[in-house]
């Protein structure tokens, strides 16, 4: 009997794949190695949109316009230079990540965000370059 259930292990981790893998890496595994990434590519790939005259996420059902791409970045801006980091989080901060958005789209030819001005206050306190 015990040499079944031995048998077993390695079928039964086999068919469970990464799931155990996963469950063993704890509960701060995504802020550690995943979330930085996930941020960069949401960033990106927000870019690409309004390049491409989509509307921005949480917009979907709006046509394309450059004060719904404001207040989209605006938004966006915000979580970032207001953030509270997870403890186990390991990547850019909110500022660079900030910066990374001001920089790419400056890049990409896309128009300077029209900033809040509690963005504009926060971005100079932390030295972002506005662009344009």
């Amino acid at each position: 009997m015990k040499v079944l259930s031995l048998t077993l292990i390695p079928i039964l981790f086999a068919v469970s794949g990464c799931s155990i893998i996963n469950m063993a890496s704890g509960p701060g595994s995504y802020y550690r190695h995943y979330a930085p990434d996930n941020g960069k590519r949401s960033i990106d790939g927000s870019i690409q949109d309004e390049l491409r005259k989509a509307p921005p996420g949480g917009y979907l059902t709006k046509p394309y316009s450059r004060s719904l791409w404001d207040r989209y970045w605006n938004d966006v801006l915000s979580g970032y230079l207001n953030e509270e980091r997870h403890p186990q989080y390991r990547g850019p901060s909110g500022d660079q990540f900030a910066a990374y958005i001001i920089r790419e789209r400056q890049a990409a030819g896309l128009p300077p965000i029209r900033l809040t001005p509690e963005n504009r206050k926060r971005m100079r306190a932390a030295g972002i370059p506005l662009g344009g």
